[in-house]
């Protein structure tokens, strides 16, 4: 099975008015897509399989092992 890069990512929170640690982990073109800001040193390979099917992220609290 293929291999992917994955971050985290911050992202401003409009209701709490700060950047947050977004509960997905992000390839650098998912993020890129929203303008997530990469968290460069927390990147980790993961399979592809465990993105959300035909995205570019995880789902919320995936937990890398």
């Amino acid at each position: 099975m293929a291999k992917v890069k994955v971050y985290q990512v911050q992202q401003y929170d409009i209701n709490t008015d700060r950047v947050q640690i977004s509960r997905r982990w992000w390839t650098k073109e998912g993020a890129a897509k929203f303008c997530f800001q990469l968290m460069e040193g927390s990147g980790v390979e993961i399979e592809e399989s465990d993105l959300e099917p035909g995205e570019q992220w995880t789902p919320i609290g995936y937990v890398v092992s």
